[in-house]
C-alpha cells in the first residue's frame, strides 16, 4: 500500500538524515546503484549500465510504462539526467485512423496526493543524455518546502505511432541548496522544437457535412475579386502537425499542440475547421472542442487564428491546444477533416460532372459517388493505379456532363460518339481493353465548338502469377512432420502466398523479393498441399503437391489372412507386395497357422498386396506404409471361389469341445471332389454341381459323420454353402500321420510322428519299442530303427496293463546301405527354449551343402553357430520337426528329420504336481502300496523300506510337506524343489518304461 511505502520512506531518510551531511538531500537510490531498490515500476523497467531504462512495448503493449518513489522533500529542486530515442518499428492498431500522438517522455510531482505537476520531458529524440535541474518550489500550485512526502514518477508514453521507443533516468537528486544550472541547461515545457508530421490517409466526410456552395462574391483586403467560394474537404491541401504532447496524470488528459499547414499551390480560406470524424478506442473522448456539428461531431475552428482569412500556399497557422479525454489510460488514434473554402473560378463551356466505369455486369465505380457528385470516391483512384483483372476487359464508361450555357454537346469515348442514356442523364460507350496499359479519351465538346477532355488509363492484368515449388518435390517420401516449402513467385508485387493443407489448414506466409518459405507440419501419410498466391489484379494461381510423411523410410507389414465367410485364419495363403518396395526378398510369404503374415524391410509409401491360396479369389489390398518400428498392420479377407453355376462349400470341422480338427477328411460322394482341413478345421470345395448332395468327414480317432445336401431349399444366387462338422472322438485310439503307409523313406533312423485320444486316462507310446513323447493329443518318435526293405511300424498306445489300441504301417527303404546323418538335440523341454543342435556326418563323408527346416505351431528362429550347429529360439508348446537336408561333393543328397517337443511350464507342472499330491495323499492316509505304485520300478524297493521305517509317524510327516516347484524338465527327466516350513527338498520325476511319469527319487 502507498501509505505504507510512505512510512518506510520517511523513516529511512529520517535515519539517513542523522548520517548524511546537511547540505545536500539524497533520493534514495537515485543512482540505482542497487537495481530498482526503492522504486515501484509498471511495464517494461530495468536497470543497464547503472541507469534505469523504461522502454515501449508494442502494439500489444500497456499504455503507460512508469517508475516512481516516495521521498522526502529536503530542498527547493529535483536534478537529475534523462535520455529519449525511437528505437524501431512498430505496426498499426488501427490502420483506419491515420492520426496519432507520438510516444513521448514526462515527469510528474504528487505532493500529499493533491499537488502536482506534470511536464513533457521529450517526444523525439534527445542524441544524448540531457542534464535538467527543476525549481520544485515554484511549479507546484502551492510551494514546495522541506520536509513534506512527494512522490516522484517518470512516465514512458507508448502510443499507436508506429514507433518503439526507449527512456532512461540517472542520478536523481533532491539537493538541499540551490547548484548552479549547467550549461545545457533546457527548462521544461521549451527548447524541445520540433515539427512531427504525419502522413494521413484520406477520409471522405459525410455529405451531410459539407456546407451548400456558396455563390457569393467576396472583395479581400487587396481588392482581389473572386468568383465562387466552395466549402470542401481540403485534406489534400493542408497537412496537421501535433507536437509537446503532455498527460495530465490527474485529469487523465492528453493534450497537444496543432497547427495546419497549406501544402497546395492554390490559397484556402476561412472558416477552417479541424473535425475529428473519428477515434479508434471509444473509452477516449475529446475534451475541449470549439463545438460541434450537427451530426455531434466535435470540431477545432482555426478561424480565429488566421488574421487575413487566407491561408497562402506554404503558409502555417499558429498552434492550438486540443485534448483527449483517455480515462483508461489506452493507446489510441483518430481521423480528422480539413473542411476550409476554395476559389472555385467560373468558365464557360462544357462540364465533365462524374465518370463511372462499370466493368462487366459489376456494380459502377465512380470518380465521385453517384448519388453526390460532390463527394470523391477513393475506390475510383484506386483503380487508376493498381492492375485490373479479367472484369475489367469489358468495360462500359459512363460519363456525366452538361455545359454551363445549357448548349448542346456532344460525347466522344476513344473517338466513337458514345450513346445518350436518357434515363440516367449520362452518356455510355462499350469497350475491350487489351492487357497492359489502356488509355481511355473522353472528350465532350458543345456546339459552339468549345471542347473539354480527360484521359483515364486502365492497366488490365488477366496473367495469373506463376508458382515454383523447389522443395520439397511432389511426392516426395519425407521422414519428420516439420517442413519447410521453399519456391518463387514471378510476380515481385505480390507479399504474401497461402499455404492450404489437406483442404481445411491454411496459413499466409509473406513473400520476400519473390521467394518464399512456408512452414507446415505433416500428418502421417499423404498431405495434399496447395500454394495459392494472388496478384494485385486478383489473377489467382495454385500448386499443388503431394508430400508423403513416414516415420522411417523402411519398415515392416504384418496382418492376418481369414476366410471372409468364416471369420477364421486361413494358414498358406501366399502374400507378395506386387508394387515393388521391398527392399529386400521379393517372394511372397505365407501365412502361419494363425493366419498371420510379416514382410520385412518395405519401402515406405504406398503398397499394394496380393494374396492367392487355393480355392480362394486372389485378393488385392492397397494401403500406406509408414515404416519406423511399429509395423503397419493390414488384415486382409479371402472369399472362396465361387461361380453362378456351381456351389462352394466352407466350414469347420470341430471335436464336441469346440476345438478344430486338422487333417480331416471331405468327400463329396460320388465325385473326385474332396478337401481337407486345416490346422483352423477349415475346408473349402468349390466347383460343386447344383444338385443335391452327400458329403462325408471322416478323421483318425474320429467317428465319421456325412450329411445329405437338398440344394433345391437356395435360390439361384446363393453360390456359397456353409457347414460345420462336429466329430466325436473314438476312446483311446492312436494313428500314424507321418510317415504314410507305403511310403518310400530315407535312412535308418526314422521319425515318426501321430496322434493319440484316450480320454482322461493316462497312458504313454512306443514305436517299434522307441518311446516317444507325447503332448496335447499328438506323439512324436525319434531314430525308430529300420532293418529291412519292407519295415512295419507300430505304434501302441499302453499303459501298465498293457496295449490299449495300436496302429501299424508298412514302409519302404529307399536305399539300404546308405549312411545317414545324425541329429543330436534335446527331445523334450520346456518353452521358451534355446535348443541346441548338432549335425554329424556320415562317416568319410563331407557336406558341401546343407539347411535346417523347422515346422510347428509357431514360427521358430535358428541361427547356425557353423554348417553343422544350430540355435534355435522355440518361444511357444507343440511338437516341432526338424529337417535336415545336405548334398556332398558329389551330389548325393542326405535327409533327416527330428522331433522336439516343447511343453508349457504351467502344464508340466500341472501334470506332476497332480502325481506329488496323490503321493502326499495316500502316504498321509498310510496307504503305502497306492503310494509305491507311484514310483518308477529301480527306486520302488528302496522308498518301500524308508516309508515302512517311518511306521505311525508317516501320515504326520507328508502332512506338512509343501506342493512342488518346476525347475527343469529335459527329455524324460523332470526336476522340481518343494518346501517343508524352511527347508527345501528336491524332488526327481522320470518316465517308466511304458511312457507314464513316476516319482524317482526325492
Amino acid at each position: 500500500m502507498r501509505w505504507v511505502s510512505k512510512i518506510l520512506s520517511c523513516l529511512s531518510i529520517t535515519i539517513a538524515c542523522f548520517y548524511a551531511s546537511l547540505c545536500q538531500g539524497q533520493i534514495i537510490n537515485g543512482d540505482f546503484g542497487s537495481g530498482l531498490d526503492g522504486w515501484e515500476t509498471n511495464g517494461n523497467v530495468s536497470v543497464e549500465e547503472g541507469a534505469a531504462i523504461l522502454r515501449t512495448n508494442g502494439i500489444n503493449g500497456i499504455y503507460e510504462t512508469s517508475l516512481s518513489t516516495d521521498f522526502i522533500v529536503t530542498g527547493d529542486r529535483l536534478t537529475f539526467r534523462y535520455y529519449f530515442d525511437i528505437i524501431g518499428a512498430d505496426e498499426k492498431k488501427y490502420p483506419y485512423f491515420p492520426s496519432f500522438g507520438p510516444d513521448f517522455f514526462q515527469i510528474s510531482l504528487y505532493v500529499d496526493e493533491q499537488r502536482y505537476f506534470d511536464k513533457t520531458l521529450a517526444w523525439e529524440p534527445t542524441g544524448g543524455f540531457i542534464p535538467v535541474s527543476i525549481n520544485i518550489s515554484s511549479e507546484s500550485p502551492s510551494s514546495i518546502v522541506p520536509g513534506m512526502v512527494a512522490t516522484l514518477s517518470f512516465l514512458l508514453f507508448d502510443e499507436d505511432d508506429e514507433h518503439r521507443s526507449i527512456a532512461a533516468i540517472d542520478d536523481v537528486s533532491d539537493p538541499a541548496n540551490p547548484v548552479p544550472e549547467p550549461g545545457t541547461l533546457i527548462l521544461l515545457g521549451g527548447g524541445l522544437l520540433g515539427l512531427f508530421t504525419f502522413s494521413r490517409y484520406r477520409c471522405v466526410l459525410k455529405a451531410s457535412l459539407f456546407i451548400a456552395i456558396l455563390s457569393v462574391c467576396i472583395i479581400s483586403s487587396s481588392d482581389l475579386a473572386h468568383g465562387e467560394l466552395v466549402a470542401q474537404n481540403v485534406d489534400d491541401m493542408t497537412t496537421l502537425e501535433f507536437t509537446s504532447p503532455l498527460f495530465n496524470t490527474r485529469t487523465n488528459t492528453l493534450t497537444l499542440n496543432m497547427a495546419a499547414t497549406n501544402i497546395s499551390d492554390t490559397s484556402i480560406f476561412t472558416p477552417l475547421k479541424i473535425i475529428i470524424t473519428g477515434i479508434s478506442t471509444p473509452d477516449v473522448t475529446v475534451s475541449n472542442p470549439d463545438g460541434y456539428t450537427p451530426e455531434g461531431l466535435p470540431y477545432f475552428d482555426l478561424t480565429p487564428y488566421i488574421a487575413d482569412k487566407e491561408l497562402s500556399p506554404g503558409e502555417k497557422t499558429p498552434s492550438v491546444k486540443i485534448a483527449f479525454y483517455n480515462p483508461k489510460r489506452v493507446k489510441f488514434r483518430w481521423d480528422q477533416d480539413v473542411l476550409a473554402f476554395i476559389d472555385v473560378y467560373t468558365e464557360l463551356g462544357p462540364v465533365i460532372e462524374n465518370i463511372c466505369l462499370v466493368p462487366g455486369e459489376s456494380f459502377p465505380q465512380c470518380e465521385y459517388y453517384y448519388y453526390d457528385f460532390g463527394t470523391e470516391d477513393p475506390e475510383f483512384d484506386r483503380l487508376l493505379e493498381r492492375p485490373l483483372p479479367e472484369m475489367y476487359r469489358y468495360e462500359r464508361v459512363r460519363v456525366y456532363a452538361y455545359d454551363y450555357e445549357e448548349r448542346p454537346i456532344s460525347v466522344t469515348i476513344n473517338g466513337i460518339e458514345a450513346a445518350y442514356y436518357e434515363k440516367g442523364f449520362y452518356y455510355y460507350g462499350d469497350l475491350v481493353l487489351q492487357d497492359g496499359l489502356n488509355t481511355i479519351s473522353i472528350v465532350v465538346t458543345n456546339d459552339a465548338g468549345i471542347s473539354i477532355s480527360r484521359d483515364i488509363t486502365l492497366n488490365i492484368d488477366t496473367i495469373p502469377p506463376l508458382i515454383n515449388i523447389l522443395q520439397p518435390s511432389n511426392g516426395e517420401i519425407v521422414t519428420s512432420s516439420g517442413q519447410v516449402i521453399n519456391g518463387t513467385v514471378d510476380d515481385i508485387e505480390i507479399s504474401k502466398i497461402t499455404l492450404i493443407k489437406d483442404f481445411i489448414y491454411w496459413e499466409e506466409f509473406p513473400v520476400l523479393n519473390g521467394s518464399f518459405s512456408a512452414k507446415v507440419n505433416l500428418s502421417p501419410g499423404h498431405n495434399d498441399i496447395t500454394i495459392a498466391a494472388s496478384d494485385l489484379a486478383g489473377n489467382s494461381t495454385r500448386s499443388n503437391m503431394d508430400i508423403l510423411y513416414v516415420y522411417s523410410v523402411i519398415g515392416d507389414i504384418t496382418g492376418r489372412i481369414t476366410s471372409s465367410v468364416l471369420g477364421l485364419p486361413v494358414e498358406g495363403a501366399a502374400v507378395t507386395d506386387v508394387s515393388g518396395n521391398i527392399s529386400g526378398d521379393p517372394n511372397a510369404v505365407l501365412s502361419d497357422l494363425d493366419g498371420g503374415y510379416k514382410i520385412e524391410d518395405v519401402r515406405s509409401g504406398d503398397i499394394t498386396l496380393l494374396v492367392e491360396k487355393g480355392g480362394y479369389n486372389p485378393r488385392q489390398s492397397n494401403l500406406f506404409a509408414y515404416g519406423g518400428t511399429t509395423p503397419t498392420i493390414r488384415d486382409i479377407a479371402l472369399t472362396p471361389v465361387n461361380t453362378p453355376d456351381t456351389f462352394t462349400l466352407t466350414g469347420q470341422v470341430k471335436n464336441t469341445g469346440g476345438l478344430p480338427i486338422r487333417g480331416a477328411k471331405i468327400i463329396i460322394e460320388g465325385t473326385s471332389l474332396t478337401s481337407t482341413s486345416d490346422y483352423n478345421g477349415i475346408y473349402l470345395i468349390p466347383g460343386i454341381p447344383r444338385n443335391s448332395f452327400i458329403i462325408g468327414a471322416s478323421r483318425n480317432g474320429y467317428e465319421a459323420v456325412s450329411i445329405n445336401v437338398n440344394t433345391g431349399v437356395y435360390s439361384s444366387k446363393t453360390t456359397i454353402l456353409v457347414y460345420d462338422f462336429i466329430l466325436k472322438d473314438i476312446p483311446c485310439f492312436i494313428g500314424i500321420t507321418s510317415p504314410a503307409d507305403g511310403e518310400y523313406v530315407p535312412g535308418d533312423g526314422l521319425l515318426v510322428t501321430g496322434l493319440v485320444r484316450c480320454g482322461d486316462r493316462e497312458a504313454g507310446v512306443r514305436v517299434n519299442g522307441v518311446l516317444a513323447q507325447v503332448y496335447k493329443g499328438y506323439f512324436a518318435a525319434n531314430d525308430v530303427p529300420m532293418s529291412e526293405v519292407m519295415n512295419t511300424i507300430t505304434a501302441e498306445m499302453i499303459d501298465q496293463s498293457g496295449t490299449i489300441a495300436a496302429d501299424s504301417i508298412a514302409v519302404t527303404l529307399q536305399q539300404v546301405d546308405t549312411a545317414e546323418p545324425l541329429i543330436h538335440a534335446q527331445e523334450a523341454g520346456i518353452v521358451p527354449i534355446e535348443l541346441s543342435v548338432d549335425i554329424e556326418e556320415p562317416y568319410g563323408i563331407s557336406f558341401t551343402e546343407y539347411s535346417l527346416q523347422i515346422s510347428g505351431p509357431a514360427a521358430a528362429e535358428s541361427i547356425s553357430e557353423d554348417p553343422l550347429h544350430y540355435n534355435i529360439s522355440i518361444n511357444e508348446p507343440g511338437i516341432y520337426i526338424l529337417t535336415f537336408s545336405a548334398a556332398d561333393s558329389e551330389g548325393n543328397r542326405y535327409t533327416r528329420k527330428f522331433g522336439f517337443t516343447g511343453v508349457a511350464r504351467a502344464d508340466a507342472e500341472g501334470m506332476l504336481s497332480l502325481l506329488w499330491t496323490k503321493l502326499k495323499d495316500s502316504l498321509a492316509a498310510g496307504n503305502i502300496e497306492d503310494a509305491l505304485s507311484l514310483f518308477t520300478p529301480e527306486t520302488r524297493y528302496r522308498y518301500a523300506q524308508q516309508l515302512l521305517l517311518l511306521g505311525d509317524r508317516l501320515p504326520e510327516v507328508f502332512s506338512t510337506i509343501g506342493d512342488i516347484q518346476l525347475i527343469t524338465l529335459k527329455d524324460n527327466i523332470a526336476k522340481a524343489r518343494v518346501y517343508e516350513g524352511d527347508i527345501t527338498h528336491y524332488v526327481w520325476f522320470a518316465r517308466d518304461i511304458y511312457g507314464l511319469w513316476k516319482i524317482h527319487k526325492f
